[in-house]
């Protein structure tokens, strides 16, 4: 017979709010709920889940995580050094990529460096770009250190016993790092690499509702974050 019925072939859809990748693993497990429409990047979570014999269904999809940078001028009078193209730039040179990939994600993840997932036609297409940038930004500790420099005291900053000051003051670097997944550890990854490098960073740790009003919402100019665990 004719069908007439439109929307979901279910009676009822309930949606629950799941708090990390291994809760709701374990919650697909224990068959209290059908679906989790979200990535599994945590090795131990990826390791349950093959290993389980009530999941024979996952599909493998791909997603990213980045550095988001402030490159306001802040109104408060802070500094950011954020607003100097060549500073965001180095910021390439002191993220090793490699070992975000094998140290953090347990080899489930690939270095990216533009905006094209090397699985898509177009990273083919362009793979000759694509590799002369990837060399060109490789980690490169002292190159990164060589253009920071350069770049903190071009915008007036001075280094004291080992520490960036500007106007007499600690060059404090706000990162919210969300704390649901692998930004985790990316976040205290990249703010231990800054610190080594002089700076002071005030780490804030936040769920995605407490993130977002500050890096979405709120005016760049405002001063709130410097950078985000994206």
């Amino acid at each position: 017979p004719p069908v007439t019925r439109t929307g979901a072939w279910v009676d009822q859809v309930v949606f629950t709010k799941q708090d990390s990748a291994e809760q709701a693993v374990s919650q697909l497990n224990a068959g209290d709920i059908d679906i989790y429409a979200y990535t599994v990047a945590e090795a131990p979570v990826y390791e349950s889940l093959k290993n389980s014999p009530n999941l024979t269904s996952a599909q493998l999809v791909g997603s990213n995580n980045s550095l988001m940078f402030n490159p306001a001028t802040f109104t408060s009078g802070k500094f950011n050094p954020f607003v100097d193209p060549q500073f965001r730039e180095a910021m390439n040179y002191i993220i090793d990529r490699n070992y975000v990939v094998q140290e953090i994600y347990k080899g489930l993840a690939i270095a990216k460096f533009t905006s094209l997932t090397t699985v898509f036609p177009d990273y083919a297409r362009y793979a000759d770009i694509a590799r002369e940038l990837e060399a060109k930004y490789g980690f490169n500790m002292e190159k990164g250190e060589q253009v920071i420099t350069e770049r903190m005291e071009a915008l007036g900053a001075t280094k004291v016993d080992g520490k960036w000051t500007f106007n007499g003051e600690p060059v404090v670097l706000i990162g919210l790092i969300r704390v649901e997944d692998n930004r985790r550890p990316i976040g205290d990854y990249f703010s231990n690499q800054l610190e080594s490098l002089g700076f002071t960073v005030d780490r804030q740790y936040k769920t995605r509702s407490e993130a977002s009003p500050i890096w979405g919402q709120s005016d760049p100019a405002e001063g709130l974050w410097h950078f985000y665990t994206a």
